[in-house]
């Protein structure tokens, strides 16, 4: 397996399960999102955010779960809710990712039919309380040379309203940083990776790959969130920089993802 493709395969449902709703996506896994959808939404409806009370004059009344204050960067919770409900349309989430047009000249789509367990079985459908494939997630992954890179992978999803309080990003990096774990032969370790704050709160991570050839690569990943909607991009350049990358795409695909989702 050449080592683009072992990165495909090892980022593999780091963070979102969920199925994509085009033939040409569906059958990307380079986030080993499975072939089905679970949702869990109490039952069969959706859950949207209430309006709060008005209080009769001269009354007050404690914030209720949704009246937050707007999170200063970097904070964890509480997370403002998106009004809409939830879950999204697979047709929203879809078009909540960057598209071949936004990608540099001579870049294009990447498909991997590989269906790999996540490293360590660290998924974070698991930390919302969600089945293993109860989290609908919009990928896509590009690249100009999809066996060395530049490769640039981007998931979005939303928070579950009853999930509002959970801090995700930071339990998820509490869990991936202790992972060692090993696919096909390649050993892989985790590590927190410096990177400023984006959106209303970001943590980042290096993934360390070493083959049994003893050839090592790196793929650094950002997990952001805005209010509800949250994403990971990550990114691989085994002959350059793969933070470079994160800084070519992170900020687009956020105000992507917020834009359609938010």
């Amino acid at each position: 397996m050449q080592k683009g493709r072992v990165v495909a395969a090892l980022i593999g449902a780091l963070v979102l399960v969920g199925c994509s709703g085009d033939d040409d996506a569906s059958s990307m896994t380079v986030l080993t999102f499975s072939p089905e959808t679970t949702v869990v939404s109490n039952g069969s409806s959706t859950v949207g955010v209430a309006e709060p009370a008005t209080p009769p004059d001269g009354a007050t009344t404690a914030p209720t779960d949704t009246e937050t204050a707007a999170p200063s960067p970097g904070s964890a919770v509480p997370t403002t809710l998106s009004n809409r409900p939830w879950p999204p349309s697979q047709e929203l989430l879809d078009a909540s990712v960057l598209t071949i047009g936004d990608m540099p000249s001579g870049w294009a789509r990447v498909t991997d039919d590989s269906e790999d367990d996540p490293p360590c079985g660290i998924r974070m459908s698991t930390i919302l309380g969600l089945p293993d494939d109860g989290l609908p997630s919009g990928e896509a992954a590009f690249a100009e040379d999809e066996n060395v890179g530049p490769y640039v992978n981007i998931a979005t999803s939303v928070i579950p309203p009853d999930a509002a309080n959970i801090d995700l990003l930071n339990s998820f990096l509490a869990q991936i940083v202790t992972c060692e774990d090993e696919s096909d032969g390649t050993r892989i370790t985790f590590s927190e990776l410096s990177y400023p704050t984006v959106g209303d709160q970001s943590v980042a991570y290096r993934m360390h790959a070493v083959t049994s050839t003893g050839v090592s690569f790196d793929s650094d990943i950002v997990l952001a969130r805005v209010g509800a909607v949250f994403l990971q991009v990550a990114g691989i350049d085994v002959f350059g920089s793969s933070t470079a990358i994160l800084d070519q795409f992170v900020h687009p695909a956020i105000d992507r993802a917020v834009s359609v989702l938010g």
